[in-house]
This record gives C-alpha cells, sequence and structure tokens, in this order.
C-alpha cells in the first residue's frame, strides 16, 4: 500500500513528523509531500461532512441565497465532484419565510446542489417565520420542482436522522419518503390534522420503526397539536412506528405539554430508555422498567 494510501491516524503521523527534523533533506521533504495529501483528504472529509445553505426573503415573493456560501460550495463542487461524497448531512435554512406565494429564484443553487448530495444520512429543513398564521410546504406556496426534488432527496438516500423545525406545515411523504429513518425531530408547528394520506406504494411498504423523537414547541400555540401529533401514527397516514422507540425528548417543548404528557407516553414501548423531559414526571416513570437514563431539563 503507498503512502497516499495510508489511513494512518492523523496523530501517528504528527508524532513521526515531530522526529523528523532536517527539512532540507530532499527524501524529508518528499515525505512531508506525500503526507501533506493524507492531510489533505482528511480535511476535506472534515469540512464538507455538514453543509447549511441558508436563503432569505429578497423582496415579498422571492426568495435567494442569503450569502456567497452556496455558490462558492457549487462552484467547488464543479470543480471536484467527488466532495459531495463526503456530505453526510445536509440543512436547509430559511430565513424570515413570509407570505404565501413565495418562490425561490429561478436557478437558485439548492436545484443544483442537492441532487449531487448521494451519501446524505442527516436532512433538515429549519428557518423563520414572520407570519403568526400557518404556512404549508405546498405546490402553492412552493415550486413544485422543490417540492418533488426534496421528496426524491428524502426517498433515495438513505436518511437515518431527519429534522423539520422550520415553521411550516410540511407534506406527511417527506417523513414517509424516509424508510431507512431512526431518528426524528418535529416542531408542533410542522404538522395539522387533517393529514394527507401517504402513496398507496408507501402505505404497502414496510413501516418506518423510529428509535429516537424529538419533540419541540412552535412559534405558534395550537390547541389541538397534541391529536395532530397523534395521529402521524396512523398507518393509513404516515407509515410510522414507535414500537421500537428508545429514546423520547420533549425538554424543547412548554411545560403545558405535560398535560399531553400521559397520551403521548400511551404510544411509546415500554422498554424505552431514555426519557428527556422539561420538568419532573412525579411518578410516571416507573412504568418502564428498563428505563435506564431520565434527563430533567
Amino acid at each position: 500500500m503507498s503512502i497516499e494510501e495510508s489511513v494512518l491516524p492523523a496523530e501517528l503521523i504528527l508524532q513521526v513528523m515531530g522526529h523528523l527534523h532536517d527539512v532540507a533533506d530532499k527524501n524529508t521533504l518528499l515525505s512531508f509531500s506525500l503526507l501533506g495529501k493524507i492531510f489533505q483528504k482528511d480535511a476535506q472529509r472534515r469540512l464538507f461532512s455538514s453543509v447549511e445553505l441558508q436563503y432569505a426573503i429578497a423582496n415579498p415573493s422571492l426568495i435567494q441565497d442569503v450569502s456567497t456560501k452556496a455558490g462558492n460550495f457549487l462552484r467547488t463542487l464543479n470543480d471536484n465532484p467527488k466532495l459531495a461524497e463526503y456530505v453526510h448531512s445536509f440543512t436547509l435554512c430559511l430565513l424570515d419565510w413570509s407570505g404565501w406565494s413565495v418562490h425561490f429564484r429561478p436557478g437558485a443553487t439548492v436545484y443544483t446542489i442537492l441532487p449531487q448530495l448521494t451519501h446524505l444520512s442527516t436532512f433538515s429543513i429549519t428557518g423563520t417565520s414572520k407570519r403568526s398564521n400557518d404556512v404549508y410546504w405546498s405546490s402553492e406556496s412552493l415550486p413544485v420542482k422543490l417540492l418533488q426534488l426534496v421528496e426524491m432527496t428524502l426517498r433515495t438516500r438513505n436518511i437515518e436522522s431527519l429534522s423539520l423545525t422550520a415553521p411550516l406545515i410540511f407534506p406527511t411523504n417527506f417523513i414517509a419518503s424516509c424508510l431507512t429513518l431512526k431518528n426524528l425531530t418535529l416542531s408542533t408547528d410542522s404538522f395539522r390534522f387533517p393529514l394527507h394520506a401517504v402513496s398507496p406504494d408507501i402505505q404497502a411498504g414496510p413501516p418506518i420503526y423510529l428509535t429516537s423523537l424529538v419533540l419541540q414547541t412552535g412559534i405558534r400555540h395550537r390547541p389541538t397539536y397534541m391529536a395532530d401529533f397523534i395521529a402521524f401514527f396512523n398507518p393509513l397516514l404516515c407509515p410510522l412506528s414507535l414500537s421500537r422507540l428508545t429514546c423520547l425528548d420533549i425538554s424543547g417543548c412548554k411545560a403545558s405539554f405535560l398535560n399531553n404528557l400521559l397520551t403521548l407516553l400511551s404510544i411509546c414501548p415500554h422498554d424505552l430508555q431514555t426519557l428527556v423531559l422539561p420538568i419532573p414526571p412525579g411518578g410516571m416513570f416507573i412504568l418502564w422498567s428498563n428505563l435506564e437514563t431520565l434527563l430533567i431539563s
């Protein structure tokens, strides 16, 4: 195996380099050059492992890149397409979302970047909104092309962690498309009843077994959000299952959420191992004989 193909840990290489004193020696300089390639590849993996693209309102009806980061990243991918394989985590951040007719600028970088990220395991959509009422992520408020692109990405990548915390009501298919999903983070702004049933081919497929569920209180208060959330676990609407859930985190919820805590816990398995709550739960946690961690935030 050549030095270029070496998988030696960076710490060991640093120790070897620490014993090299005569840097004027030609062979030593050559060694440094070859080692540099190893450091370069490792640095690229670290640098491109996680990517966040931010988009903001340019005018009342147009979303555009909020900085040059997305454009620079796209140019980097064009120069070295292999770097796309290093990206395992992608975050789409929508800032100051407002209005019902918000559209991405034609040719927005997200349309070109997202299809190239074929090794994603974590996908997130975050953001802020200026609206006090519900905003739907739908073909009426976003171009169908972006809707289909996100759904295709979630369905064709091995997404294990999905986070939907932007103040938008997302299509049920976004979650149902993640056939390898294990970790789900939702805001109470992210769902609302009645939910649209998923497509028949997804209904006919196997259940999606979650192992970790994180629930956060959104910016809008809605008395029915608990019932809306429970509806997610109706197999006719979305094939999610909590039967293998080991971690439930609701520390990001308001204290009033605990009024519905028993309703939520009633659909959780008894082999739950980690439970994270915003305030002490009294003696309710004794229902889980396998509970290993109880955290109070």
